[in-house]
């Protein structure tokens, strides 16, 4: 009697056949991975440059944030944090692109957070976002770079 043959990955997915396969959009791939706990920059530096990039897709990330619950918001908060501290870098970078994407991703994600019922909500909001600790330079951080892009009229017709 013959052994089971052992199936080796060698790193290439192919459907059934017939089968068809459903692509995801870039920007849902990375959120997905956020939502789920992992953090897709690690050892990828060119990661937030990139992201920044994509078109936001701000159906998609509503839609996350209104399904997420507050307890499961709190334990990947280090993603949260992540991605709001570095939405505030990009806003501040040459690229209007950039600038334009960060801070509809900012609006999402603050829209998203602050319709949530936290138990404290101050002190859960302001540890999800910038980690307590961090909170006194990074709120000034954010209202400057708002300020700035306000008086520069740099990315007013986006958001009119």
């Amino acid at each position: 009697m013959q052994s089971p043959t052992k199936t080796v990955f060698t790193g290439v997915i192919r459907p059934a056949y017939g089968a068809k396969t459903v692509l995801k959009e870039k920007f849902v791939e990375i959120y997905e991975s956020f939502f789920k706990g992992n953090d897709p920059s690690i050892g990828q530096p060119n990661f937030w440059s990139e992201l920044f990039l994509l078109k936001v897709n701000a159906t998609y990330l509503t839609k996350c944030l209104s399904e997420i619950s507050q307890d499961k918001l709190l334990a990947i908060k280090n993603n949260i944090g992540k991605l709001f501290l570095k939405s505030i870098e990009a806003m501040k970078e040459e690229n209007t692109q950039r600038k334009i994407n960060a801070m509809e991703t900012l609006c999402v994600l603050l829209q998203g957070i602050f319709s949530k019922r936290f138990n404290n909500f101050s002190f859960e909001v302001i540890n999800l976002l910038t980690g307590l600790n961090n909170a006194d330079t990074v709120f000034p951080q954010l209202v400057d770079t708002i300020k700035y892009l306000m008086r520069h009229g740099e990315i007013s017709k986006k958001f009119s």
